[in-house]
């Protein structure tokens, strides 16, 4: 038997480099050889991965260049959201 179910969702996931987590880190050199590198990517299945579209590596970023990140504006729903919010806590 064979069943089908509509689904609608988006998967953000994140992984690691490798183990130690420097791998092509320009900060710290990474301590993994590479069959321990090969090992922890392996942990990930291939019809997993064939399902996701997007692959994104992203380096990582200084502690004072995410400290000074503006925040993000609000939109008038999210400013709605949060008044009513506060205006339920407040009664």
């Amino acid at each position: 038997m064979s069943l089908s179910f509509p689904a609608r969702f988006m998967l953000a996931a994140a992984m690691n480099p490798c183990p130690c987590g420097y791998f092509n880190d320009k900060s710290r050199e990474c301590m993994c050889t590479p069959p321990m590198i090969q090992r922890y990517v392996a942990k990930i299945s291939g019809p997993l991965l064939d399902r996701i579209d997007i692959h994104i590596e992203v380096r990582r970023c200084s502690t004072r260049s995410c400290a000074v990140a503006q925040r993000p504006r609000l939109s008038a729903d999210s400013r709605r959201v949060m008044a009513a919010r506060e205006h339920s806590a407040n009664a």
